[in-house]
């Protein structure tokens, strides 16, 4: 009876070899090909567009290369009818009283619509340590005198506009492909370089081994406290927002349970909530 049940079993076993399970993967290179010379067309074009529409003016000199400023992106975005759509700005907050404002924007050709796959995102951002907000001239006997301005002098309205501009600039060239240009490739065009460069502030140079002391007595403080060797370097990252220099170690010193109080405050609100993400 029970081989009777056993034959009766395997009539009903379907026994399938690797080869019938195995389906050709539809992979047309030629296609593939085709279409990525279309994309490198395009961007030809577009290039050749964007050289044509902007002139020298349009046009800076940052670290060697070409920098396309907002006026030629405006003049870009109204012909190729580019749109954006910009998310309220994030203010970043530093313990020195410097802040930064952080935009985040989606930009496209034509409008921004979820079924549009032109759509790209971009960020841009400016802080009150740049030299351009910062930095103030003077007149004294021995001629112009650069020196800096404390934050609380600072327009914040100033530097939120900026980031706003750098934010609308970024996405307008990132979506043309503008990013990765040579003064070559414009000058064979008719654009050349008009000795107009990024103004470049001049920092004060201070001596490393002093910086190096004090973040070293910051650090075994830090230490005799309780912080382990990645809660220093992230508190460290926190206070001083990436710029190292006397003049911020001496505050962070002078102020240091204040700081890291305020550090971990920071801390526990951040694992209170998921992380936030920009994209």
């Amino acid at each position: 009876m029970e081989e009777k049940a056993l034959k009766e079993k395997e009539k009903d076993i379907v026994v399938t070899t690797i080869e019938e399970k195995a389906k050709p993967y539809s992979y047309d290179i030629k296609k593939i090909v085709e279409k990525a010379r279309e994309h490198a067309e395009l961007a030809k074009q577009i290039k050749l567009a964007v050289f044509a529409i902007t002139n020298q003016e349009d046009w800076i000199d940052m670290a060697g290369k070409p920098y396309l400023q907002a006026s030629g992106c405006e003049k870009i975005a109204r012909v190729f009818g580019i749109s954006w759509k910009l998310e309220q700005p994030e203010l970043v907050t530093y313990p020195d009283g410097h802040f930064e404002f952080v935009f985040v924007g989606k930009f496209a050709f034509g409008p921004i619509t979820e079924d549009n796959p032109t759509v790209i995102t971009a960020t841009g951002s400016r802080c009150s340590r740049d030299g351009f907000f910062k930095t103030r001239y003077r007149k004294t006997e021995r001629g112009t005198e650069q020196y800096e301005v404390p934050p609380e002098e600072i327009d914040p309205g100033d530097v939120r506009k900026s980031a706003e501009t750098n934010c609308i600039g970024r996405g307008i060239r990132k979506l043309l492909g503008l990013e990765n240009l040579s003064w070559e490739e414009l000058e064979q065009h008719g654009i050349k370089r008009s000795g107009k460069k990024a103004v470049e502030y001049k920092q004060q140079k201070e001596p490393q081994s002093k910086t190096e002391d004090i973040k070293t007595k910051i650090t075994q403080k830090c230490k005799e406290k309780g912080l382990k060797d990645d809660e220093i370097k992230d508190f460290l990252s926190y206070t001083t927002g990436g710029q190292e220099n006397v003049k911020i170690y001496s505050t962070i010193w002078n102020n240091l349970d204040k700081y890291i109080e305020k550090w971990k405050s920071k801390k526990e609100q951040k694992e209170q909530k998921p992380e936030a993400t920009l994209f």
